[in-house]
């Protein structure tokens, strides 16, 4: 996370600079808009932060998708450990030795 946040700073400052050092009236034509004379730091600024709310929010997507994933996962691990609970308990039951009733006849009374 640290270097993450390292990073990040490190890449604000190289477009600080920059757009310090390209602070000139510039033209901007875009589809039908037109924007006469305006600073490039402007300019600049205004991309980097489109280009941030689009990883935003592509990130914000994402997030969903794996949190849906992991609920899908999580319950399906319930699923399969109650499963495996049931399997265990049931081969417990039949490893179990066999009481009075099996060995000596009902009621464990002996043979007749």
């Amino acid at each position: 996370m640290q270097f993450y946040l390292l990073a990040v700073l490190f890449f604000a400052l190289l477009v600080a600079i920059f757009a310090i050092q390209n602070a000139v009236p510039v033209d901007i034509q875009f589809l039908s808009w037109r924007f006469p004379e305006i600073s490039l730091v402007l300019v600049i600024l205004g991309s980097l932060v489109t280009g941030a709310l689009f990883a935003f929010i592509l990130g914000l997507f994402r997030q969903a998708s794996l949190g849906r994933r992991l609920r899908h996962c999580q319950a399906r691990n319930r699923e399969l450990t109650d499963e495996l609970a049931r399997i265990r308990e049931a081969a417990l039951e039949d490893t179990r030795p066999l009481g009075a009733a099996g060995r000596d006849g009902p009621a464990g009374k002996g043979p007749e």
